[in-house]
């Protein structure tokens, strides 16, 4: 994705997102699981909750769903209800699982930041660009003190 951006992006970015990339791939941790239907943009507009009872009712918009590892839409969670409401889901699956997501979270939500500038460069939004790109390289900021 971000060969696709190189011109928006420093040399920096682009060589730092690569090796991102790479330390991802290498990890045989991340290899795992089999790409499952995700639904690759869960946000609340998409979730449906039954007011009386609190309980998710339904998911809509499956206009973005793929075939992909099915932690992405972890990461889509993260990004749209937060950490902590993460944390809480996550509170129900096994130890095992929780690391697993929690390690791969970071990477795929920086995936899902280079889609965001992408899909909004292909539609001329420049807004919406520069929105992207600040969430990006805020996200890249937290990499490298992670990184560090």
């Amino acid at each position: 994705f971000h060969r696709e951006l190189e011109d928006l992006l420093t040399r920096d970015e682009v060589q730092k997102i690569e090796w991102l990339y790479q330390v991802f791939e290498a990890d045989q941790r991340n290899q795992l699981l089999m790409p499952s239907v995700i639904h690759s943009d869960l946000k609340p507009a998409h979730v449906l909750v039954n007011d009386s009872s609190g309980h998710l009712s339904g998911v809509l918009d499956w206009g973005d769903a793929c075939l992909g590892d099915p932690d992405f839409d972890f990461a889509c969670v993260q990004i749209f209800f937060g950490s902590e409401f993460l944390l809480r889901l996550l509170s129900l699956a096994s130890q095992s699982d929780r690391e697993r997501v929690l390690r791969k979270t970071p990477f795929f939500i920086l995936i899902r930041a280079l889609q965001d500038v992408i899909f909004s460069k292909n539609r001329h939004d420049q807004r919406s660009v520069t929105t992207g790109l600040r969430k990006l390289r805020a996200h890249l900021s937290t990499l490298n003190r992670i990184s560090s």
